[in-house]
């Protein structure tokens, strides 16, 4: 398409990012606008949840890059500045340098519009080899197709067009989330087997956000938001700073080719604008709307090593991959949700920090960010704090999305400070509920055994789990939220531990009165062979007492 006939949607001014405001109302802004208003903004939204983070890291790449630049330009003056310093300047100030960020939002605007020679994100020209383009339902999330996306919220009836605020919003989407699989191929692809792209081996071949468990810190407002997800280092023990020369957004890079390759990290905002796929959106006739989309493999990020730039995740030792590629250390790798669970329920991998070294630290690095300023003193920050979870999760060889994941939790800030003990203690409750709700299920096996059943099927001791859960969750939030910094942890804790019991010893008790047959008669110990497992035998009074003690065990209390 010849730039005089393409259509103009520039991302810099054209609204597009649908925000809530502090006020209650909705809207949708521009990128300048976005940061003209951080302060009146409430939180970005988007037509499913799981935009506003790649939304997110898109307006933090540009906060990143316009501080690395201003810090460059120090340098080059000879002035000695501490990073750290430009970030207490905008939090003491309370919003942003906007003039900074507007003179480099002029400086980039030709690579913000969606359509043209270099549009936003993509490959200009880019084309299949064998057909026209896929319509433009196949990067909607929420459209439901075959085998593809299950968690809808619309009907069947698949779109024909989407306006170009809509697609700006799924384009980001699909570089973060985008399926593996097989993909049809692009002219220009030096990977085609069988006139078939497959995903590279040997690393995660679906979109950088859907490969990492996503965690940011939601502030009052968007500033508060930005601000605290602005990590300027890794942390405490971090003798290193992100405001990187060299580090550079997709924007500002030459036009990538149509082939695909590995991506090595550089920093934050390469990571947070990486082009993991080679996408074309494709405009209607009377070019006023989107109706078909291009898409092949792009710039697959290496996840060994990204550890050290990606902030909004927790991470995991890998000894199956030390072993597989026969590494001195355990690499780290990115710890992704599970859309089953509650975020509390995960609490471990986000408060607890784990090693010596910079390399060894778990926690997602804007907790540690938010702890290291905690500690450092700055004066208003909030002490509580919003965790916000986003991700999803695939099936058959990650070639499809299953289901969404989206969780808020509000803890108190001392759980992320380093030293407290809090956090430890916290973690260490959250499992102790844990290992409590397993011997309710248990329980709620040997009486079914015990009245008769031949079996207890796996869905519905899932069903008890589930209820044990949802009854204990007001709780956890509750306690999390409310933890003290002025009574000694373990004292907190124990009494957590109290009202936690009396939940799952009620659940227990409604479950066990449902049974009419006399609480003392007894069985002899039987197999129940579909869970694999031998249930004590006894009495349903027996067994209420074998819970009871583990209870006590398990709990403490």
């Amino acid at each position: 398409m010849m730039e005089s006939e393409a259509p103009h949607f520039n991302l810099i001014d054209e609204p597009w990012i649908p925000v809530s405001m502090t006020d209650g109302a909705f809207g949708e802004v521009s990128l300048r606008e976005l940061f003209k208003k951080a302060t009146s903004i409430r939180a970005i939204v988007g037509d499913i949840p799981q935009q506003a983070a790649p939304i997110l890291r898109l307006c933090l790449a540009i906060v990143y890059r316009t501080h690395a630049l201003a810090y460059e330009e120090y340098l080059r003056h000879g002035e000695e500045v501490d990073p750290i310093e430009l970030w207490c300047e905008a939090w003491e100030d309370g919003t942003f340098d906007f003039s900074l960020l507007d003179s480099y939002l002029d400086q980039v605007h030709d690579r913000f519009d969606l359509f043209g020679q270099k549009p936003f994100m993509q490959v200009a020209d880019l084309k299949y080899v064998a057909k026209e383009c896929d319509p433009v339902s196949e990067f909607i999330a929420d459209v439901p197709k075959p085998e593809k996306f299950l968690f809808s919220m619309r009907s069947k009836a698949a779109p024909e067009t989407i306006t170009f605020a809509e697609a700006a919003r799924w384009l980001l989407f699909c570089l973060a989330f985008d399926c593996a699989g097989i993909k049809s191929p692009v002219v220009g692809n030096t990977h085609v087997t069988s006139g078939k792209v497959y995903a590279p081996k040997g690393i995660p071949s679906i979109g950088w956000l859907g490969a990492i468990g996503a965690v940011f810190v939601q502030g009052s407002n968007l500033f508060e938001t930005l601000m605290l997800n602005w990590a300027v280092n890794n942390g405490p023990k971090s003798d290193s700073h992100f405001l990187i020369p060299d580090d550079v957004p997709a924007w500002e890079l030459p036009v990538q080719s149509a082939d695909l390759g590995v991506y090595t990290a550089k920093g934050p905002v390469g990571l947070f604008t990486v082009l993991d796929r080679r996408i074309r959106l494709v405009v209607n006739e009377n070019m006023d709307a989107v109706d078909g989309i291009i898409v092949c493999y792009g710039d697959i990020v290496q996840p060994i090593g990204a550890s050290r730039y990606e902030t909004m995740t927790a991470w995991y030792e890998s000894v199956k991959k030390q072993k597989e590629l026969n590494l001195p250390r355990a690499p780290l790798l990115p710890k992704t949700h599970d859309a089953s669970k509650a975020l509390w329920r995960g609490l471990g991998p986000l408060l607890l920090s784990e090693g010596q070294g910079v390399e060894d630290e778990l926690r997602p690095g804007v907790v540690r960010w938010v702890g290291a300023l905690r500690d450092e003193g700055i004066d208003d920050l909030p002490r509580t704090l919003c965790l916000h979870a986003q991700g999803v999760e695939y099936g058959t060889q990650s070639s499809v999305i299953t289901n969404a994941y989206d969780d808020e939790l509000d803890i108190a800030d001392i759980l992320v400070r380093i030293d407290s003990g809090a956090s430890r203690c916290a973690v260490g409750s959250v499992n102790r509920m844990e290992r409590a709700v397993d011997y309710l299920v248990e329980l709620a096996r040997d009486v079914e055994m015990i009245a008769g059943a031949r079996t207890v099927s796996g869905r519905y001791l899932d069903d008890i789990r589930e209820e044990a859960y949802l009854a204990l969750d007001p709780l956890m939030r509750q306690r999390l939220r409310d933890f003290p910094s002025d009574c000694p942890p373990e004292d907190y804790c124990a009494a957590w531990c109290v009202d936690a019991k009396k939940i799952i010893a009620s659940i227990g008790g409604r479950f066990v009165s449902k049974f009419p047959q006399s609480r003392f008669e007894r069985r002899e110990k039987r197999e129940d062979k579909q869970a694999n497992r031998r249930t004590e035998g006894g009495s349903i009074a027996e067994a209420e007492r074998r819970f009871n003690r583990k209870l006590k065990e398990a709990l403490g209390v």
